[in-house]
């Protein structure tokens, strides 16, 4: 047997047929190399901050022990986010770019939105799909464009579909008026996977559906208005005229004004005196006349002013009755807790003003100064994102909502959980020259 016909040892046969493979396979190797050394790059910082705390816990396991179980840990933490992402959530309000007082207050809004997400990522890692969507007003739309509640509708339905949305925020009591029956037709349509939608700084009547999916984080107008009906009546007013928004003079067009004149004037009716409806337009033009108009019958300390609206309405209707030295008690909702929305006061105001706000659950009492908006904007939001977090579907974020959504953020308002899905907000009537109660 010549030299060259001699068997190779078994051992270098093996060698060579490995670097043979090796060599026709360089391109795979090359990048499982270079996989490997970006994997440990971005892995390094992990393992170097916990793997002198494994190997105080685990003594006898060892690096290499270490190393595994470290690595077993973060892939499972890996596939939980990508397999089982929790719920996505949108959030709905007016397009705070647009000018006019209903766009004004998305602004406000928006500014308490970027808060709670802000608040939310300062202290959590797993990450919440978060989108917001702007809307305009029917009377704001393009031609040829849906209205309101069906575009809100559309853009849902997309963002369930493609985005993987399943809690949806919304805010104003007449959007939220338009697109409750059509969300929850939508919902009963679905076999699984059915979405959320949650108001807030929405406070009309009959907005709420639990079964429905439909719920409410926000002060209700109707403990707001039997907070203030109760003070009118304590107060010995014999005669309220009531001030409210309204898009269209004569016509009560606006949800939440109408619905929130209709209670007060019932309430207060049933209690003590009479009451005089005085229809203010959204852009508050009309708010002097009006205001005018009352005060010939009206000007002296047993007559009350009820002002109910937001935006130029709420403000020009405010400073109206300032400026003609109105003599009696103005009395009038949260939204006056807001900076932007006050008027101009002065040492010479003849009027007591009075206004509601909740009670919050804080010792600071430099927050009790936080509009309202801005302040539920912000918890309503920072409460989905933490429950979506702590969920990896729908059904379980939709039960911890029902069950825990009221529960007290850190100077955040005190609410009771309803049982048809809304919110009780504790709110107290302050007089608003108080700094804080």
């Amino acid at each position: 047997m010549t030299e060259d016909q001699t068997p190779m040892p078994e051992n270098t046969i093996k060698s060579n047929t490995a670097i043979k493979w090796a060599l026709k396979n360089k391109l795979f190797i090359t990048a499982v190399t270079m996989f490997l050394s970006i994997a440990g790059y971005f892995l390094a910082p992990y393992f170097n901050a916990s793997m002198e705390e494994c190997i105080k816990e685990h003594p006898n396991n060892g690096y290499l022990n270490c190393v595994w179980m470290k690595t077993d840990q973060l892939i499972q933490n890996t596939a939980l986010d990508h397999i089982e992402s929790p719920p996505g959530i949108a959030v709905f309000l007016p397009n705070p770019q647009l000018e006019g007082a209903f766009y004004r207050d998305g602004q406000i809004q928006k500014s308490g939105f970027i808060k709670g997400r802000d608040t939310y990522l300062s202290t959590h890692t797993r990450k919440v799909n978060l989108e917001f969507e702007y809307y305009v007003l029917d009377k704001d739309r393009k031609d040829g464009e849906p209205l309101l509640k069906n575009r809100l509708l559309q853009k849902m339905k997309h963002l369930y579909k493609e985005n993987g949305i399943r809690i949806f925020i919304l805010t104003m009591s007449s959007t939220a008026s338009e697109i409750r029956s059509v969300f929850a037709e939508w919902r009963h349509t679905l076999n699984q996977e059915k979405p959320v939608l949650i108001f807030t700084v929405a406070s009309a009547p009959g907005l709420v559906s639990r079964k429905d999916g439909i719920y409410r984080s926000y002060i209700r107008s109707r403990e707001e208005t039997e907070a203030l009906a109760s003070h009118a009546v304590n107060a010995g007013l014999h005669h309220v005229g009531i001030f409210f928004i309204t898009r269209t003079l004569g016509a009560n067009d606006e949800f939440y004004g109408e619905k929130t004149r209709e209670l007060f004037a019932k309430l207060f009716l049933l209690e003590a005196g009479e009451t005089s409806d005085w229809d203010v337009i959204q852009s508050g033009n009309n708010a002097s006349a009006q205001v005018k108009k009352f005060l010939k019958k009206h000007n002296h300390k047993k007559s009350g002013a009820f002002v109910v609206g937001y935006g130029k309405m709420f403000q020009r209707t405010l400073q109206a009755l300032i400026d003609e030295k109105f003599q009696g008690n103005i009395l009038t909702v949260s939204t006056y807790s807001e900076s932007s929305w006050r008027p101009k006061t002065s040492q010479d105001t003849h009027s007591d003003i009075h206004f509601t706000y909740p009670y919050l659950r804080t010792t600071d009492h430099s927050t009790n100064h936080r509009g309202v908006v801005q302040l539920f904007s912000q918890n309503t939001l920072l409460k989905a994102l933490n429950f979506a977090a702590e969920s990896n579907s729908i059904e379980e974020f939709e039960t911890s909502w029902y069950n825990k959504q009221c529960y007290i953020l850190n100077n955040g308002p005190e609410e009771d959980c309803l049982i048809n899905g809304d919110s009780l907000v504790h709110i107290k009537v302050r007089r608003a020259e108080q700094d804080s109660q």
